[in-house]
């Protein structure tokens, strides 16, 4: 039985036309986009079938943008960035050339409705199937992929990239105003895991070695947060860069890396969205 067409918003004239001179139909971004009717139309509940036009901006676009940023391995920043810069995946997203797009906040928002509501994984997975029917997805253990899983590494990636940046902000503010005590209690390993070079690097997802490059910025954060409260001036501990590793641990960044009920903690960390909490209250 073939499949019902969903009526999804028209991809805008200007984006379709700049897209298709400059990818072609063969970039992966312009086939999904093209075939995006067809995908949801069986699978979008009669009740939300009502209202095509809120359904794609609840729905499908959440979905989307959180695909996108997994399959291109990019932290949330990097994925709006992405998104605002190139044509094919605004023309999957059926936004026009120079359309506003959305904050830090919202999209943190939109995984942590992902992860609450079976509804919006339903689609993710719609998503992910069709890729890796078509060849996109490269699984190798041959085990699915699965929306939970996507989300769960989405969130974990990206506060270990917020964690990394306020390490670096906050290693930088102390060398510029306290650079002999910083040179004092400095530990080797930190020269080439806080260098300037280093700042912008993201590390892969299928990277086996993040969690342990994790537990290390983790336990740099400790180490240093315990020599800053051993100093009888109060002073050092109230720079803003400070406050905000210290504010990061207290939102329990990265709760999971000890934890022997990896699954179970993961759901918890993405339900409680200490990342989204954070970023709120910035």
């Amino acid at each position: 039985m073939a499949a019902q067409v969903l009526s999804l918003p028209v991809i805008p004239e200007d984006t379709l036309l700049a897209a298709n001179a400059l990818y072609g139909r063969g970039n992966l971004y312009i086939k999904l986009g093209d075939a995006l009717e067809r995908l949801m139309g069986g699978q979008i509940a009669g009740e939300l079938r009502t209202e095509p036009g809120l359904i794609f901006r609840t729905h499908i676009f959440p979905a989307l943008l959180t695909v996108f940023q997994y399959l291109e391995e990019l932290t949330s920043e990097q994925v709006l960035d992405a998104v605002r810069n190139r044509l094919d995946l605004k023309y999957a997203l059926r936004l026009p050339i120079n359309g506003p797009g959305i904050s830090l906040t919202a999209l943190c928002e939109y995984h942590r409705t992902q992860f609450m509501n079976q509804e919006h994984q339903d689609i993710i997975q719609i998503l992910l199937d069709h890729l890796r029917q078509e060849g996109y997805l490269n699984q190798g253990t041959g085990v699915q992929l699965t929306a939970p899983k996507v989300l769960t590494t989405l969130c974990s990636m990206c506060q270990l990239n917020e964690v990394t940046k306020s390490m670096h902000q906050a290693l930088e503010a102390l060398a510029m105003m306290y650079p002999e005590w910083l040179r004092q209690i400095t530990l080797p390993t930190w020269y080439d895991r806080y260098n300037r070079g280093n700042r912008k690097v993201v590390f892969s997802f299928s990277d086996p070695k993040w969690q342990a490059r994790a537990a290390d910025i983790v336990k740099d954060i400790q180490y240093l947060l315990a020599a800053i409260d051993k100093l009888p001036d109060p002073a050092l501990g109230e720079q803003p860069e400070i406050k905000r590793i210290r504010q990061i641990m207290g939102q329990q960044f990265l709760i999971c890396l000890r934890e022997p009920d990896q699954r179970g903690c993961f759901q918890r960390m993405v339900k409680q969205c200490n990342g989204c909490n954070l970023i709120s209250a910035l």
